[in-house]
């Protein structure tokens, strides 16, 4: 018989409630391949961020069992309890829906912070900072793309935008940070070598 996992999850804003979800219980599940099932499968109304799934950028942090952690990289088998996970929002952070915080304080905060005007080129502290800056710096630029793109592919599901782009019309979008901002702009994809339903395999089929 299959294992159920109850998932716990904050629904709205800062005056929210938890809802509960029962979903398969899988080996070498992570956090956050349990909130994807259940907006993919179960409600697709749920909010929350990712960006690389690969512990990188961050961006996937949330309160589980009480505790802040980075869901790509926790496991459901190393912190459920009883067959039950709690997962909420970041603590001390503005609410703006579901598992979604306001980091915008947050952000400021970070470039306030700064390092010590020393001999940087052997300050190990400042090339982390700057590390770590970047890191967020591309995980934002990588959600703004994402909610920019019209269409679901790979491991971007938009329930607004739900079915996949049609491949000989396929677009990237190419991002600018300048001044705070990012400049967004939608670019064909051009087809030189082989288009989609070939290939370069000779009698391969298509």
């Amino acid at each position: 018989m299959a294992k159920i996992l109850k998932l716990k999850v904050w629904r709205g804003g800062r005056d929210g409630a938890f809802e509960t979800y029962e979903l398969p219980r899988q080996d070498s599940q992570t956090i956050l391949d349990a909130v994807t099932y259940v907006q993919r499968r179960i409600d697709p109304t749920l909010s929350y961020r990712f960006a690389c799934r690969v512990g990188m950028c961050g961006s996937c942090a949330m309160t589980v069992n009480g505790k802040a952690r980075w869901t790509c990289r926790t496991t459901v088998s190393s912190v459920i309890e009883e067959d039950l996970l709690e997962v909420a929002p970041l603590c001390n952070l503005p609410v703006i829906k579901d598992l979604v915080c306001d980091m915008t304080h947050f952000f400021e905060k970070w470039d306030e912070t700064g390092i010590p005007d020393t001999n940087l080129a052997f300050n190990l502290t400042w090339h982390d900072w700057i590390n770590l800056k970047n890191l967020i710096l591309v995980s934002r630029a990588i959600t703004a793309t994402a909610i920019a793109r019209e269409n679901s592919c790979g491991a971007h599901y938009r329930a607004d935008f739900p079915n996949e782009a049609v491949a000989e019309r396929s677009e990237y979008v190419s991002v600018i940070s300048r001044d705070g901002r990012f400049d967004l702009a939608r670019h064909p994809v051009h087809f030189t070598r082989v288009r989609p339903g070939e290939s370069l395999i000779k009698n391969a089929a298509a």
